[in-house]
C-alpha cells in the first residue's frame, strides 16, 4: 500500500496543529505579542522543511512556492491567534498549575509535530531521489522534524531544547531509520505510521518518565537538573 498525496495532506495537517500550539504556547510565555505569536507559530511548524529543502537543492523552498505550503502557513497563523486569545483570556490564572499545564502542553505537542515531520522528511528525500544515500535520507527527516522548534528556542533566546530536555533528536533519528529501512519491505503507510508512532511515543514517554540523558554541571549544588520540572524555561 502506497502512500498517497491524500495521506500526506492529512498527516501534515496534524504535525502543522501540533507544532503550532508548541510554537505558540512557547512564544506566549514569553510575552510576545499576537504578531510574534504568529510568526513563532508558523515558524515552528514548517522552517524544518525549509531548511531541509535547502540541504537537498529545492530553490526556492516549497515553502514559497508550492500553494499546498499556503494552506499550512494559513493553518499555523490561525492556531497561533486561537492560541493568543484563549492565554489573553486566561491571563489571571496564569499561575504555577498553569504553567506547568502550558509546559506538558508545548512538549508533547512538540512530540507530535517532531513524529509527523521527522518521517515526511525522510519520505520527501527518498521521493526526491535520494534512497540509495540513507545518511542524507535520514538528516533530512530529522532536520526537518527539529528545525523548526530550533530556530523558535534561538529567537526566544533559549538553548534549543533537543539539546537540553527530555531526549528528543535521539527518537528522530531512530523513527526516521525505522522508516528509511521499512518503506521498501512492509507497505509505505505501516512504515510511516509506525515510524510516527516510535518518535512520538519515546518523546512523550521521556516525558513522562523524565528520561535525560547525562549532563555535566560545574556545580552541582547550585544548578537545576535539566529534568526539573522547575527548571527555568
Amino acid at each position: 500500500m502506497q502512500i498517497d498525496n491524500t495521506f500526506v495532506f492529512i498527516v501534515n495537517i496534524l504535525g502543522v496543529i501540533a507544532f503550532a500550539i508548541s510554537g505558540s504556547t512557547a512564544s506566549i510565555s514569553k510575552g510576545l505579542d499576537i504578531v510574534g505569536v504568529i510568526v513563532l507559530s508558523v515558524i515552528t511548524s514548517l522552517f524544518g522543511g525549509v531548511i531541509r529543502d535547502m540541504i537537498l537543492g529545492v530553490t526556492p523552498p516549497n515553502f514559497f512556492v508550492n500553494p499546498e505550503y499556503f494552506i499550512y502557513i494559513g493553518e499555523a497563523a490561525l492556531i497561533g491567534v486561537i492560541c493568543f486569545v484563549v492565554a489573553y483570556m486566561n491571563k489571571k490564572n496564569d499561575n504555577l498549575l498553569a504553567k506547568t499545564a502550558k509546559s506538558k502542553i508545548l512538549y508533547i505537542t512538540d512530540a507530535v509535530g517532531l513524529g509527523v515531520f521527522a518521517v515526511s522528511g525522510v519520505d520527501i528525500a527518498i521521493r526526491a531521489g535520494y534512497s540509495a544515500f540513507p545518511l542524507v535520507c535520514i538528516f533530512a527527516g530529522v532536520i526537518t522534524g527539529v528545525g523548526g522548534s530550533m530556530t523558535r528556542d534561538i529567537i526566544l533566546g533559549e538553548i534549543p531544547i533537543l539539546f537540553k530536555k527530555y531526549i528528543y533528536i535521539t527518537p528522530a533519528v531512530l523513527g526516521a531509520t525505522v522508516y528509511y529501512l521499512l518503506y521498501n519491505v512492509i507497505p509505505e503507510v505501516v512504515a510511516y505510521i509506525l515510524g510516527v508512532i516510535i518518535i512520538t511515543g519515546i518523546r512523550i514517554m521521556a516525558i513522562f518518565f523524565k528520561w535525560n540523558l547525562p549532563t555535566i554541571h560545574e556545580n552541582p549544588a547550585t544548578n537545576l537538573h535539566i529534568g526539573d520540572e522547575d527548571h527555568k524555561q
